[in-house]
């Protein structure tokens, strides 16, 4: 028996080893099993004139995001009579793509004109009016795995004749892009996030910056607007259609940087009908061209309404360092809104977020920089603790001196240090050891066996959900105003979806 099932397992194995070397098996190849299913319908009259236009020797090719991950697209309006569409194919050992434009007349599909590119792949795929013709043009963002050479080309597609502008590729290289009416007159717009590439490669003569491209000024279809972005950012992690206050449209990028894969910071551009240019107010510079862009962090917390009001907000982070280490502390989220006319920002709300239990926590006004919090995935516990006092460390070449708040109040005979060149200030705060607020998780299998237990303890359950109970446990505060109800806790408690 032993001999025989050792028999069986060396065969299954030489069988998977002869596919994997790409042999063809039974009429089973790795090409066949990655092949999307035939299309039907209209789609299958277009894949049958692509079969008999290249003789059979075809692959079609599928855009990699956006909407339209299609290989074949129909392009015509709810209104046009006449059918029309767009396919992407390769064909033979060629790697460049062809786009190739058809139409239906009189129930029969031909093709009317075939576009190659050299680009390795089809980034995305846009259809919009963004002439003003009262036709969708077709925007093609086209991508390559082996450089950076990626391109954005508008085709006009009209009658017999298809006209194809360059949009971006010309020593640069998109990195994102999107269709919307910013410019709120009624016509879609083009907004490019492009990357300028030096011609030797260096990084650091690189430039990135957003261009409109839209019919708002003359009714004609150009080059409107160009706005410096942050150069630092080097991937769109996502990108978000919006307002800011004032009921103005904005772009909202957030983006990674090239110090770290895991920081974030966020550009927000609108367009000025007054001025009727861009702006991007978050992307500050100081007198040393260093940016000061206030929602550069290293948490993944995104923009999005936080309050529920129609405005997106954007996040910015800031942590409280506990003298001599007693507690680790944790990000705390300010969240802004854009403020269009003024060109600046106004802080709205402060919360906590715990990315591992997937919650967050609106702080009360009160709580807003007077806490710090700390948290432990091990024991899922996320606490709260009151700022009793903060000290200033002061350190020159001869001596260390600490002054805390009410040292300061107290004590007017102490000067303020404010020459950064003789004089280092460091501030750290004392905290409160007895907890304002604990929210402990459970699973609901612990909690089975755990939970009358906690529940004794003063623990009371706030959400019940995917998989989790998540409870709270109430503290006490000498100052009044810290104290916060069993009401308010639950309104502040907020699951992340």
């Amino acid at each position: 028996m032993r001999f025989k099932a050792k028999t069986i397992f060396t065969a299954v194995i030489l069988v998977f080893t002869v596919l994997l070397q790409g042999c063809s098996f039974a009429g089973i190849s790795d090409e066949n099993l990655l092949q999307p299913p035939r299309a039907t319908g209209v789609k299958a009259e277009i894949q049958n004139l692509l079969e008999t236009t290249t003789k059979g020797d075809y692959k079609l090719k599928y855009p990699q995001s956006g909407e339209n991950r299609s290989a074949i697209i129909m392009c015509s309006d709810n209104d046009s009579e006449q059918n029309e569409a767009i396919a992407f194919y390769t064909t033979g050992k060629e790697t460049s793509i062809n786009l190739a434009f058809m139409k239906e007349t009189g129930g029969k599909w031909s093709v009317v004109y075939v576009a190659a590119n050299q680009n390795s792949d089809v980034d995305r795929v846009y259809l919009g009016d963004i002439d003003n013709d009262k036709k969708n043009e077709i925007i093609v963002g086209w991508g390559s795995y082996v450089s950076s050479g990626n391109q954005i080309i508008m085709y006009d597609y009209t009658g017999e004749t298809v006209t194809s502008t360059m949009i971006s590729g010309d020593n640069t290289a998109y990195s994102d892009m999107v269709l919307t009416d910013i410019t709120d007159d009624g016509v879609t717009d083009l907004l490019v996030l492009n990357n300028y590439v030096p011609a030797d490669g260096s990084q650091s003569d690189r430039a990135r910056s957003a261009i409109l491209y839209s019919a708002c000024v003359n009714g004609t279809f150009s080059k409107v607007s160009e706005i410096s972005t942050a150069a630092s950012v080097i991937s769109v992690s996502k990108l978000t259609v919006g307002n800011i206050e004032g009921n103005v449209k904005a772009v909202f990028f957030d983006g990674t940087t090239q110090n770290s894969s895991d920081e974030l910071v966020t550009q927000v551009i609108y367009y000025s009908k007054s001025d009727q240019i861009l702006k991007n107010p978050l992307n500050v510079n100081d007198i040393s061209g260093e940016n000061k862009n206030i929602t550069l962090r290293k948490i993944s917390t995104l923009c999005k309404d936080i309050d529920n009001d129609g405005i997106i907000e954007v996040p910015s982070t800031y942590m409280h360092e506990v003298k001599d280490g007693e507690i680790s502390s944790a990000p705390i989220i300010r969240w802004y809104k854009v403020m269009a006319e003024q060109e600046d920002v106004r802080e709205v709300m402060q919360t906590f977020s715990n990315y591992f239990d997937a919650f967050y926590f609106v702080l009360p006004e009160s709580w807003e920089n007077n806490i710090v919090v700390s948290g432990n995935n091990t024991s899922r516990t996320t606490t709260f603790y009151e700022i009793s006092d903060t000290v200033i460390t002061t350190s020159d070449d001869e001596k260390s001196t600490e002054v805390s708040t009410e040292q300061r109040v107290e004590n007017a005979t102490i000067p303020e240090i404010d020459d950064p060149e003789k004089h280092e200030q460091k501030e750290t705060v004392i905290v409160n050891t007895e907890p304002l607020l604990i929210i402990k998780v459970f699973t609901q299998k612990v909690w089975k066996n755990e939970g009358s237990a906690r529940l004794s303890e003063g623990y009371t359950v706030i959400k019940n959900e995917n998989g989790l109970v998540y409870t709270f446990k109430n503290g006490k505060s000498e100052d009044d105003r810290m104290n916060i109800s069993a009401e308010q806790i639950n309104r502040s408690f907020n699951i992340i979806k």
